[in-house]
């Protein structure tokens, strides 16, 4: 897929082409070696499901929060709480009124 340089579609390099398959590549390996350690151990089938279960839990959640993180929709959102302009109900009244998180000595 050679496109030509011009201002519509800039250059992409290899990592920001291919970020989510490393994203899912390392999602299915943690996962993987993490159910082979469990697999191994010497407990009861209902602890090891429990296991199993957890292990899923929170390698899905982290793979997820990566995804989002490296999406330019996360990134965005990402940005738009840093610089305040992120439009937060309850944060907008207490700016209105003077009454913010803010220390003052």
């Amino acid at each position: 897929m050679n496109r030509p340089i011009d201002s519509e579609h800039p250059p992409e390099n290899i990592l920001s082409r291919y970020k989510y398959h490393l994203l899912i590549g390392t999602y299915l390996a943690i996962t993987s070696l993490s159910f082979y350690r469990v697999h191994r151990q010497p407990f009861s089938p209902a602890i090891k499901s429990e296991q199993y279960e957890t292990i899923f839990k929170g390698t899905t959640l982290a793979a997820v929060v990566g995804g989002v993180a490296m999406s330019t929709a996360g990134q965005a959102k990402y940005w738009q709480h840093r610089e305040g302009t992120y439009s937060n109900p309850s944060t907008l009244r207490r700016r209105e009124a003077g009454t913010g998180t803010e220390h003052s000595e």
